[in-house]
């Protein structure tokens, strides 16, 4: 059975729920891991996550960027 917390876990897990919320999804598993490869140690520590830097697009490279979970909030009471 697959790890979920591993990168190839998470990249399948992210891809997979993209796709099921029709927002779409321009990652390869390299271009992907190019992204993520300097976050990846903080990941959970710094309660990282990745999204779009432009909902009405598929989420790929160039349209991806890695924050924290607290800055993801801060944008969204920023657009209210």
């Amino acid at each position: 059975m697959e790890d979920r917390a591993s990168p190839v876990g998470l990249y399948r897990t992210q891809r997979n729920r993209s796709l099921w919320l029709k927002r779409g999804w321009a990652f390869t598993l390299p271009t992907w891991w190019a992204l993520w490869k300097a976050h990846w140690p903080n990941r959970n520590r710094g309660n990282l996550v990745m999204v779009p830097l432009n909902t009405a697009q598929p989420i790929g490279p160039g349209n991806a960027q890695i924050i924290t979970r607290s800055e993801v909030m801060k944008q969204w009471h920023a657009r209210k």
